[in-house]
């Protein structure tokens, strides 16, 4: 899967296990430091590799680093090796999965400080000969996206599925959401929130605003990741999806 040299160690090193410092070395296997804690007679790897992991975590934080940056994996093994002297087979790459996925758990369990009142909004984009609609909502004081929904349709059932998203996302409800004036937010958010929520009703917001702003430019960014996921799919070079 790969091969390693050996990297810089640190001369501290203490137990992962019980936390003492009467450790030795004990070794070492593809090129990873091993050690022996005198006290709780356990071994371990050097501080700098994740538990049951081979690869240190520097390495692994420039390649998921690079992997999200657009890199494609050949490019990724062959920075990698310039970089830190691994020689790794694409296979042995594929731990950018394992690695977005833990992500995307922790963030879900992510709670933000937000305020009480929430403003949404909607666009469209024509993607396959569809409307493609983006739903967003975001706190009016801290600016903090609280849920994005995507939906073919522009109905209350999507209306109340953002308003779902988001209250669940941020573990409160709103006591104002303030949209244009759709009919399907006036369902969807009495649907969701009942009475505990006023729902104001704007003009359509106008361009420069900044939830209008939100939509634009993320409907622009998933325009280009999309025709970048087409030609890179084309090519074989496509990334992987584990984490969308």
């Amino acid at each position: 899967m790969a091969q390693r040299i050996p990297h810089q160690k640190s001369d501290h090193i203490n137990c992962k296990h019980c936390g003492s410092e009467a450790v030795g070395k004990y070794g070492t296997r593809s090129g990873i430091q091993r050690y022996w804690c005198k006290v709780c007679k356990r071994k371990f790897v050097d501080k700098d590799t994740l538990p049951k992991m081979r690869t240190p975590v520097k390495v692994i934080a420039s390649a998921v680093g690079m992997y999200y940056g657009g890199m494609p994996l050949d490019s990724i093994q062959r920075q990698i090796e310039q970089d830190y002297g691994l020689r790794m087979s694409e296979p042995g790459i594929y731990w950018v999965v394992r690695f977005s996925r833990d992500a995307v758990i922790k963030a879900k369990e992510f709670r933000p400080k937000v305020g009480d009142t929430w403003i949404a909004d909607e666009t469209v984009i024509k993607s396959g000969g569809k409307n493609i609609w983006f739903w967003d909502i975001i706190d009016a004081d801290t600016r903090y996206l609280l849920a994005t929904y995507i939906s073919e349709t522009r109905k209350t059932k999507d209306a109340q599925a953002l308003m779902e998203k988001a209250t669940k996302a941020v573990g409160k409800v709103p006591k104002d959401v303030v949209t244009d004036r759709l009919r399907a937010y006036i369902d969807g958010i009495e649907l969701t929130f009942g009475s505990e929520t006023k729902h104001i009703q704007s003009k359509p917001f106008e361009e420069g605003n900044l939830t209008i702003g939100l939509n634009i430019i993320f409907s622009a960014y998933f325009k280009l990741k999309m025709d970048e996921r087409n030609g890179a799919l084309a090519s074989g070079n496509g990334p992987l999806l584990a984490a969308m």
